[in-house]
């Protein structure tokens, strides 16, 4: 438990501290810590430049990917994991999605 308590706060430093010098590395967890990290934080959005579009719970109680999982699915993977909030909010989100929408991920995409 304690190792997974300690890979789970490089995750939050990974996003918080740019001071650390392992910060350039791809530090890599296990599905265990990624899923603790993901249900214990949530996202202050600010001005949406480190706030994470497609992956972030920033939503009132929801992430995105949570919320409408099919519409999801269509998004290029590079983007589900780079896409910001500030330029979602501008309107990137809807070149994130991939051009082929199913017919769920299309009334998951109406209804934003």
């Amino acid at each position: 438990l304690l190792n997974t308590a300690l890979r789970a706060r490089w995750r939050w430093l990974e996003r918080v501290d740019d001071s650390k010098p392992w910060k350039e590395f791809a530090v890599r967890t296990t599905p265990e810590v990624r899923d603790l990290f993901e249900a214990a934080t949530s996202s202050w959005v600010g001005d949406g430049g480190r706030t994470q579009f497609w992956k972030d719970r920033w939503l009132e109680r929801c992430r995105i990917r949570d919320e409408y999982p099919s519409l999801v699915a269509v998004v290029r993977p590079r983007f589900v994991n780079t896409g910001l909030v500030r330029e979602g909010l501008q309107g990137a989100w809807l070149t994130d999605v991939g051009p082929d929408l199913g017919e769920v991920a299309l009334a998951e995409f109406l209804a934003l």
